[in-house]
């Protein structure tokens, strides 16, 4: 098993930094020729909600933080849609499935 920690910084339009951290697990084992992606929402302790992918049942990929920010989503619906945004992209092959703006806009969901 195979654990990555990514982390990226960005800036706000007030120019303040932010920065975001995310837990890969690589929880495949070698022998598995068919992995199922699912995703539970969760949420957070200051009461945003945040996500996880799963493969095979197990921690695939940890998102707490909406990307680029520090806190969390503010609606379990836009969890639900990313979510299922990025598992479309591992099973089309993305190795690294990042969600941009552009793309948030296009499913009208907040900044």
């Amino acid at each position: 098993m195979m654990t990555l920690f990514s982390s990226s910084v960005s800036y706000g339009q007030n120019g303040k930094v932010h920065y975001t951290s995310t837990k890969t697990v690589n929880a495949i084992a070698e022998d598995q020729k068919e992995i199922h992606y699912t995703y539970k929402v969760f949420k957070n302790n200051d009461g945003s909600f945040g996500y996880e992918i799963l493969a095979n049942g197990k921690t695939y990929f940890y998102q707490p933080n909406y990307p680029g920010r520090t806190e969390g989503f503010a609606e379990k619906k836009t969890c639900d849609v990313i979510a299922t945004l990025v598992i479309k992209k591992i099973n089309s092959g993305k190795m690294i499935p990042a969600v941009n703006d552009r793309e948030l806009d296009a499913y009208g969901l907040k900044k």
